[in-house]
């Protein structure tokens, strides 16, 4: 865990990866998660600029977040805009040494058109709920709230 001035920062640490293998252009932070208490986890990228956390559509059927009621909106996008519905949901970032982080918050899922396997953790619901510090030499992402 991360110390800083003799006070706990983190409670958990996972490590990231930079580059999804599908992926080509810059490098991004992803990291390993799971939603609505799933065992299976997939990568969601971590986007300070998102106002919202975003789940693909497949993930959101898997996990029962497709049949809760939400608030229909658009989210617009690089490459577009898509309709669909902010609903709550527990995201929980998987830890390799300490706690996993579990947040609950708001989500938008995708009704229309989206890219498959294109999560992300934004801001709104999200990162402004949590402490986060980055070790990008060791691939290291620490969190705690």
């Amino acid at each position: 865990m991360l110390i800083l001035g003799g006070v706990p920062f983190s409670s958990g640490r996972a490590t990231f990866t930079d580059k999804l293998p599908t992926a080509t252009g810059s490098a991004r932070v992803y990291v390993k998660v799971a939603v609505g208490g799933m065992d299976d986890t997939f990568l969601a990228m971590l986007d300070s600029g998102a106002e919202w956390s975003v789940i693909d559509p497949e993930i959101a059927e898997a996990s029962g977040l497709t049949a809760q009621d939400g608030e229909a909106t658009t989210l617009r996008y690089q490459g577009g805009r898509a309709p669909g519905k902010l609903v709550h949901a527990t995201i929980s970032v998987i830890a390799d040494e300490g706690e996993s982080l579990n947040i609950e918050g708001t989500v938008f899922v995708p009704t229309g058109e989206w890219p498959t396997g294109r999560h992300f953790l934004g801001y709104h619901g999200f990162l402004e709920n949590i402490r986060i510090g980055l070790a990008p030499q060791t691939n290291d992402l620490y969190f705690g709230v």
